[in-house]
């Protein structure tokens, strides 16, 4: 396979990774061996939290996201979980961008990657199905709706304004080329009913998909958090 390079958004996680206690490491393999699929990871750290509380939240985020995308990673390449691991070990050791503790060592750190990447195959799933689920040229990270009235003047702008219009702007917030984008759409009341019935629509179609699956007892996986 190609070398390997850290993306700039894994840094922060390989840190934290690498910078954890042998003990924290093991309890964090044995916590992802029962992890349930899952497309969000808020919803794997919750699945794990208990048992490596002594790491944040924020930082075990990090940490999670990072083994996702390694498992995905590894799944499209066809490595040997052994080789793989050392390919990765190969690149944070060239890497100055992640800080790596005195003690560390390429062939130790080598085992424990495999031990994680070896810990469940659900990881694997939640992987592939996050790439599934947002591979598209635009995917949708936020939205809203901002609302605001504006006059409407008589044939003289100094005079007090005769009558006022809502409008309604939908901001769109998308991921492209690993950027963050936005995009503004205006909308008047019907629109904004339009959109309502759209909705509903596709609501609809998800209740029946899904019952659909439950009866044919088919795995899915939904984006609704777990507490």
């Amino acid at each position: 396979m190609p070398p390997i390079r850290i993306p700039k958004d894994s840094v922060s996680g390989f840190e934290t990774l690498v910078g954890l206690a042998p003990e924290t490491v093991t309890a964090l393999t044995q916590a992802l061996g029962d992890v349930q699929p899952t497309l969000l990871v808020k919803n794997l750290v919750n699945q794990v939290a208990a048992s490596v509380a002594e790491v944040p939240r924020p930082e075990l985020e990090g940490v999670l996201k990072v083994i996702v995308g390694l498992y995905a990673l590894k799944s499209d390449t066809e490595t040997p979980t052994e080789q793989f691991a050392r390919n990765i070990c190969d690149a944070l050791a060239l890497d100055v961008r992640v800080s790596k503790p005195p003690t560390w060592e390429c062939e130790a750190f080598a085992k424990t990657l495999t031990a994680i990447l070896q810990a469940t195959d659900n990881l694997t799933i939640i992987g592939k199905a996050a790439d599934v689920l947002t591979e598209h040229e635009h995917t949708a990270c936020d939205l809203r709706i901002l609302t605001d009235v504006r006059p409407v003047f008589g044939s003289d702008s100094a005079q007090a304004p005769q009558s006022f219009v809502i409008v309604h702007t939908l901001r769109i917030g998308y991921h492209a080329d690993r950027q963050h984008k936005e995009f503004f759409v205006a909308l008047d009341t019907t629109d904004l009913d339009e959109l309502l019935k759209i909705v509903n629509r596709a609501h609809t179609k998800t209740k029946a998909l899904k019952a659909l699956l439950d009866e044919k007892h088919l795995q899915y996986l939904d984006v609704e958090t777990q507490e």
